[in-house]
């Protein structure tokens, strides 16, 4: 789910079109669109904050940590949005429908440890919590209806250095887990996802 990764952390986002099956695996065979998120600063302890208000009673605030030394670069932080929101099913006229109001918080952690100029190890994970309210459809108020959604990314990559190429080595793992609750009861849905692989670029 894009929403739950957090805008303020993307460093940037690569296209790519055709088969990839070489470098991404076996669904790979359209295209990727690969977002890479930032990593570590140019010095062994830098801070960047934001605070941003919008329409609707929208909040965004983000408060980063990241560094860069020899051997070491990590990149923490944490963003936290909300919002009063506007009503899903409001008619153009007429109606009192509630707003539905939306939250988002996400905290995230890159580490990077490089104990010689050939050998990396890369440990990372982010938690992101989004939860907010529903109507029960178009022209439909619903003061019940409520959601949250938590996604849970972990892993590590480990890349060796060859004189002509590079070994690479990563695992992650996903949890999502999803409640809707509201008119016509709880629903919840879970999903876990184990990814690893071994392989060369030469």
């Amino acid at each position: 789910d894009l929403r739950l990764l957090s805008l303020d952390q993307v460093e940037r986002i690569e296209i790519l079109k055709g088969s990839q099956s070489t470098l991404y695996g076996s669904d790979a065979v359209a295209g990727v669109i690969n977002i890479i998120t930032k990593r570590d600063g140019s010095k062994p302890v830098e801070f960047l904050g934001s605070l941003s208000y919008g329409s609707y009673n929208s909040w965004n605030g983000t408060a980063v940590v990241s560094g860069k030394t020899k051997h070491f670069d990590y990149n923490t932080g944490y963003t936290s949005f909300s919002t009063d929101g506007i009503s899903e099913a409001k008619e153009k006229v007429g109606g009192d429908f509630d707003k539905d109001d939306a939250r988002q918080e996400s905290l995230h952690a890159n580490l990077g440890f490089k104990p010689t100029d050939r050998l990396a190890f890369k440990p990372f994970v982010r938690f992101t919590k989004f939860d907010g309210k529903y109507d029960g459809g178009p022209f439909a108020d619903d003061i019940l209806n409520k959601y949250e959604a938590t996604l849970l990314n972990t892993g590590a990559q480990a890349n060796y250095s060859l004189k002509k190429g590079s070994l690479n080595m990563q695992y992650a793992y996903n949890q999502s887990d999803r409640v809707f609750d509201g008119t016509y009861g709880k629903s919840t849905y879970t999903g876990k996802f184990n990814h690893a692989e071994v392989f060369m670029n030469y």
